[in-house]
């Protein structure tokens, strides 16, 4: 059995961690705008890349959110503690993309 061609690694196609970068200009784009609304300790932009209704799983606990509105309260609450703390800024490096088929994917 052969492996998927899309899956395999070129050099061009790694990460410095060696994982292949093969994660669409979309999905980067998104994580790149809401690690810049992060960046900035915007509570209200952090809360517009949520859908909405959304949810959160952290720890054994879900909460859901049914609007934007208490997405946005949590979102704002989450950054003070970054700000009052003198937060610089956050970055990331995908190490794993997931294509799923039919525009579904997972990243981490």
């Amino acid at each position: 059995m052969r492996a998927n061609p899309s899956l395999e690694r070129t050099s061009t196609q790694k990460t410095n961690n060696q994982i292949p970068n093969i994660m669409p200009s979309e999905i980067s784009e998104f994580f790149e705008r809401y690690r810049d609304a992060f960046n900035a300790l915007d509570g209200n932009a952090v809360a517009e890349f949520y859908a909405e209704p959304s949810g959160i799983a952290q720890g054994c606990v879900y909460t859901h959110w049914p609007r934007r509105q208490p997405v946005m309260e949590n979102m704002n609450a989450l950054c003070k503690p970054y700000r009052d703390s003198g937060f610089i800024r956050a970055d990331f490096e995908p190490n794993q993309f997931i294509a799923q088929g039919g525009g579904l994917r997972s990243c981490r």
